[in-house]
């Protein structure tokens, strides 16, 4: 900063660094102090050193700022020292300048005073010293960040060059890891859009459009006693020919169109079904979507998970056929390279070819992202999102704008259980029935590429039948269920009402729902015998029909996969629903063989409020004088519920 050192990240002023010097070390202190050193960095000082390109005019603001910042005149005898010197060009016109992709050789030659051959090595694709900053996705308007090397370093030895413009400080982000406005996967997966972040830098770049003419910058790192020379004999028509002129008005309509591009596909993408919005092709087709809106005002990512995206969302070609000025990052493109590789064809970032159906998506055929790259993005893998995100059968809190008491979010596990294959426990094969086969959409492609359903368990395993993914679904409900146990309130203090261990409640057993023996069960319950009538009510809310929706809050219900499973297979067969009637009945038919089942209401999965109107026929284990919260269940009709071990007496019950 403007005359203080910094040191581990810590201002001090010169004042107190030299009294500390001064006051505080003695010369044995001197002696160990020897072999430190200090990297000392001025920064702020960009706009307060402006002066004419000449280099009388040079050298007096360089010794300027020298005494500005408390420098002594010999300073630069004692270490290495260097200096950033820019110039900045701006249009008379009020006009945006933009820097030629193609012309970065030459304007590093007549900078750094260097043979072509050089410039043009340091600025090739396949230099790793090269960076080209691509601009609203366009190839050939471009800046560049070059580290020369001693044999490109010229006359003026330098290190460091770049070249860039000022539009993007319009958009920088002071706070967080990402230089600029960002937008997270998690947003554009939202079921409201456009996001706040969108809406934002639209705002921006409708303003921007009025009154924001962007510069061109050009700065070079060089010793600091060639400060005093560099940058002062250019040649003007390297960047009459090397910048690009636009209207303010063509600018930034070129990044509002695209902006608004990418908005309606995620847009279009929150309007669809949770099977179709959760594919891998429409996946990747949300992870482009969110690297491209990244890129229209930032340096494009092209780290190892963003090459492996642009290798599946971009057109790809032969290596060996693409033009330098094509490249979408850096690699190799030598004439013997036959593999395939992502690459700009058209002067502008595009997709490969997608399909529009009721989820827009990248065509099938191409290839995915790998799963690491995949959890770079989403920092989950499908099942998780799908899970996190499912829309099938609800509606977002925010799209109701209603408040209701907010529930539990907490993630289930997914029931799986190793060894020997279970038993099925359905038989709609044998009446020739069969599940929607999900394919995508109605695209050409889709015939090409046939889609068939994976397991959960592994993508390699064969398609499962009817009975085995109505089979899993059921043990998950069970197992759901079950974890889904309420607590008592207290802060963790007290036991849970249900005694069944983790792994008694994940087993997805039917057992404890087929006892009676409830002490063994409940530590607190209330319970009552109940009708055929009042056990479909549960039913129902636990399996709903086609066409049910509802809010996301409702407790218990919108975290559990087998709620999410079950409206999704509603939404997937909704044209089918003589099947979806008869997958009801044999799901009601066997929770009917259980003694008691929880009492669901509409909007939780468990109820133990028993203080609510309509509780009164419930009774008490074990007896309190208070109606305190407990587990409310409905027993099979004739069911007899037990308290205690034969060999205890009986703890009575309270019908209070």
């Amino acid at each position: 900063m403007d005359g203080y050192r910094q040191i581990t990240g810590s201002h001090i002023s010169v004042t107190v660094l030299k009294l500390t010097y001064d006051v505080f070390i003695d010369d044995a202190d001197r002696q160990w102090l020897s072999d430190f050193f200090f990297v000392h960095i001025i920064r702020g000082v960009k706009d307060d050193n402006r002066h004419p390109l000449n280099e009388e005019s040079a050298a007096i603001a360089v010794d300027r700022f020298a005494n500005k910042v408390h420098l002594t005149h010999d300073f630069h005898l004692d270490g290495d020292w260097y200096i950033d010197i820019g110039i900045e060009l701006s249009s008379p016109l009020g006009q945006c300048l933009q820097w030629s992709t193609a012309s970065h050789s030459s304007v590093v030659e007549d900078i750094l005073q260097i043979p072509p051959h050089h410039a043009s090595r340091i600025t090739s694709h396949s230099s790793s010293k090269y960076s080209r900053d691509l601009v609203s996705h366009l190839s050939d308007v471009s800046g560049f960040r070059i580290e020369p090397g001693p044999q490109a370093a010229g006359p003026f030895q330098a290190i460091y060059i770049q070249a860039y413009t000022t539009d993007k400080s319009l958009t920088s982000n002071n706070e967080g890891q990402h230089h600029a406005k960002f937008i997270e996967a998690t947003e554009a997966l939202q079921q409201i859009q456009p996001s706040v972040i969108i809406s934002s830098l639209h705002d921006i770049y409708t303003q921007a459009k009025e009154k924001n003419a962007s510069k061109a910058r050009l700065e070079v790192r060089v010793p600091w006693m060639l400060g005093k020379t560099v940058l002062t004999t250019l040649s003007y028509d390297i960047f009459m020919n090397g910048l690009y002129s636009f209207t303010r008005e063509e600018w930034w309509e070129l990044r509002i169109m695209r902006l608004f591009a990418i908005s309606n596909l995620l847009g279009l993408q929150s309007l669809g079904p949770t099977h179709k919005r959760f594919s891998p092709g429409s996946l990747l087709l949300t992870a482009a979507c969110v690297w491209l809106m990244n890129s229209l005002h930032a340096r494009p990512d092209d780290g190892p998970s963003s090459r492996d995206l642009m290798d599946a969302a971009l057109p790809v070609r032969v290596a060996a056929d693409v033009l330098d000025s094509q490249l979408a990052y850096p690699t190799s493109i030598g004439e013997t390279n036959m593999h395939k590789i992502a690459y700009i064809p058209f002067g502008c970032v595009f997709f490969r070819r997608m399909v529009c159906g009721e989820v827009p998506r990248l065509r099938m055929g191409g290839p995915l992202l790998p799963s690491k790259s995949f959890h770079y993005f989403f920092k989950a893998d499908i099942d998780e999102l799908r899970r996190t995100y499912q829309t099938s059968g609800f509606l977002d809190d925010s799209v109701v704008r209603q408040n209701r008491f907010t529930t539990s979010k907490g993630k289930l596990p997914i029931y799986h259980r190793f060894g020997s294959p279970e038993p099925e426990l359905f038989a709609f094969a044998t009446e020739g029935d069969e599940l929607y086969q999900p394919v995508i959409d109605d695209g050409s492609d889709v015939e090409e590429c046939p889609h068939t359903p994976v397991n959960r368990a592994d993508s390699d395993d064969e398609p499962q039948g009817i009975d085995a993914q109505l089979s899993q679904l059921w043990r998950q409900f069970v197992s759901d269920l079950t974890a889904k146990s309420p607590n008592p309130r207290g802060g963790g203090i007290r036991p849970s009402y249900m005694k069944l261990t983790p792994e008694q409640r994940y087993s997805g057993s039917e057992d404890p729902y087929k006892s009676l023996r409830l002490y063994e069960i409940f530590t607190d319950v209330w319970y009552k015998n109940a009708s055929e009538e009042e056990w479909d009510v549960c039913f129902n809310n636990l399996f709903p029909p086609i066409g049910f929706v509802s809010t996301t809050r409702r407790q218990g219900y919108k975290p559990s996969p087998y709620y999410q499973d079950w409206m999704v297979m509603l939404e997937q067969n909704r044209d089918n629903a003589d099947l979806v009637k008869r997958i009801r009945d044999g799901f009601r038919e066997r929770m009917f063989t259980w003694e008691w089942m929880p009492k669901a209401e509409s909007d939780k999965m468990w109820t133990t409020s028993a203080k609510k109107d309509g509780k009164r026929a419930f009774m008490c284990w074990p007896v309190k004088e208070d109606r305190e919260a407990a587990p409310f269940i409905l027993l099979e009709k004739n069911a007899v519920p037990i308290f205690a071990p034969p060999e205890d007496e009986d703890m009575g019950v309270n019908d209070s």
